[in-house]
């Protein structure tokens, strides 16, 4: 396991090790992010949703083509846990569901990146994204012990920036900031053996979620 690790990481980073005359021609990036993300206002009407939620630690995958030197286009996928508010737990458990924790978060989107001095070591850069999130914010067993994954999904939109360390032609690194802002309007609730159901939120309200972390890419 070890050795297959190695290959791939060497491999990587084979990638990313070109000249510059090659880096001109490389027109699409893939990046990994890795962040910590707080949650704001209400996930509906009169709830906060630091109730329900109080933390995020997605993972994100990037898939950018570049449209010319400064700007790309691409898609995004997120996916990591999220915990369960106590309130939310308390809620949950007087409802005789027990073994409650917190689940995941998992969200899917386009994005547009405007990049600054790109030809330079050190580039920023800032974005707007647009996709759909369906939070599941508590894992429990029912009194009959299945399963169930309660949650909520919606639409949202997001502004970002960061800066890109050129570690080689291809290969870089840095830090980002992402600020989302969406309304849920649906609850969503899976069960074991039963499946998915999903009501409609009347009374929605606006939530925000705020991500730092880093995030490396390479070009190909």
């Amino acid at each position: 396991m070890k050795s297959k690790m190695i290959v791939v990481v060497t491999a990587f980073l084979g990638l990313a090790i070109v000249s510059p005359a090659q880096a001109q021609e490389v027109r699409l990036n893939v990046g990994v992010r890795g962040s910590f993300g707080v949650p704001f206002g209400e996930a509906r009407g009169g709830t906060d949703l630091k109730d329900v939620t109080t933390r995020a630690i997605p993972v994100q995958v990037d898939v950018d083509y570049r449209i010319d030197e400064h700007w790309s286009a691409g898609v995004y996928a997120i996916y990591g846990p999220v915990a369960v508010a106590d309130a939310t737990r308390r809620q949950l458990a007087a409802s005789g569901l027990r073994s409650i924790g917190g689940h995941r978060q998992q969200r899917v989107g386009v994005q547009l990146t405007r990049t600054f001095r790109p030809a330079a070591r050190v580039s920023p850069w800032v974005g707007m994204a647009a996709g759909y999130d369906w939070t599941r914010y508590a894992w429990a067993k029912l009194a009959t012990g299945e399963e169930t994954e309660i949650g909520v999904s919606g639409f949202e939109t997001t502004l970002q920036g960061g800066a890109s360390f050129k570690l080689t032609p291809r290969l870089a690194i840095g830090p980002f900031a992402a600020f989302d802002l969406g309304r849920y309007g649906q609850d969503i609730v899976w069960v074991q053996r039963a499946g998915n159901s999903s009501t409609g939120i009347p009374d929605k309200g606006l939530h925000q979620w705020v991500r730092f972390g880093v995030k490396m890419s390479v070009g190909f």
